[in-house]
C-alpha cells in the first residue's frame, strides 16, 4: 500500500517545492562562458526537466548565446549518465569523443 506523505499538498505546492531547488546562476557564469567561447566551441548538455526549464527560462536564455547547440535531456529523450545521450550529442555535433 502506497502512503501519501503530503495529503494536503496541491500540485502547485509540489511544483513550488521542486522549484525551490533552483539556486540561480553562479555570479561568474557569463564571464566564464564568454572567455571559454573565445577558444572553444561550447555545447550544453543538461538533465533539466520541463518544470525547472520553465521556472529558470529567463536565466537559461541569457546563457544560450554562448553555446553552439543546446541539448536538454527531456527534449532529446536521453539522460546523463546514459551512454546513449553522449552518442547522440557526438553524432549531432559531428565531433569525435577525443576532441571533447
Amino acid at each position: 500500500m502506497q502512503q501519501n506523505y503530503f495529503p494536503n499538498a496541491s500540485l502547485t505546492d509540489i511544483q513550488n517545492a521542486w522549484n525551490s531547488l533552483l539556486i540561480g546562476l553562479f555570479p561568474y557564469a557569463k564571464n566564464l562562458l564568454e572567455t571559454a567561447q573565445k577558444n572553444y566551441n561550447l555545447y550544453l548538455l543538461s538533465n533539466i526537466n520541463p518544470l525547472h526549464h520553465e521556472a529558470a527560462k529567463e536565466a537559461i536564455e541569457s546563457l544560450l548565446p554562448y553555446f553552439k547547440k543546446v541539448f536538454f535531456s527531456y527534449q532529446i529523450g536521453f539522460r546523463k549518465p546514459e551512454e546513449e545521450v553522449y552518442r547522440y550529442v557526438l553524432e549531432t555535433i559531428k565531433t569525435p569523443p577525443e576532441q571533447i
